[in-house]
């Protein structure tokens, strides 16, 4: 399966604990800055790329999960179904492609939690406290 390109852009982000978790996207990185700033000990900035969790399964991983829920079927010589490298591409090939159907049909959102790549961050100062 090919790799295809991201339905998502860079957007400009903010993080208050040292990029572990980043708050809602900005227009700009200019209002990244300012939400930064407002925070008395600042924030980082960074452009974040969402991405899609992966429903892709191999056909492989789809034999492992059948040969363990039938072990007890099988004979001491653990003979399972044993098909060609071909058809194991193909089972995986297909099963994917209704899992994709599956998520379509269902409007299923697949975006993930963390982010598939961050760059240019920078640490921005915040705006020193108001004496009282």
């Amino acid at each position: 399966m090919s790799e295809q390109p991201s339905k998502y852009q860079y957007q400009w982000r903010v993080s208050f604990d040292g990029g572990e978790v980043y708050g809602d996207p900005h227009n700009s990185k200019e209002d990244a800055v300012a939400e930064a700033r407002e925070r008395p000990h600042g924030g980082l900035i960074a452009e974040c790329l969402q991405q899609d969790f992966d429903l892709s399964i191999t056909g492989d991983s789809i034999i492992e999960a059948l040969y363990g829920q039938n072990e007890d079927q099988m004979n001491d010589a653990g003979e399972f179904i044993d098909p060609s490298e071909e058809q194991t591409r193909d089972l995986g090939e297909m099963v994917s492609d209704a899992i994709a159907a599956w998520v379509e049909k269902h409007s299923i959102d697949t975006k993930a939690w963390m982010f598939a790549d961050t760059k240019n961050d920078e640490r921005v100062e915040g705006a020193p406290e108001d004496a009282a």
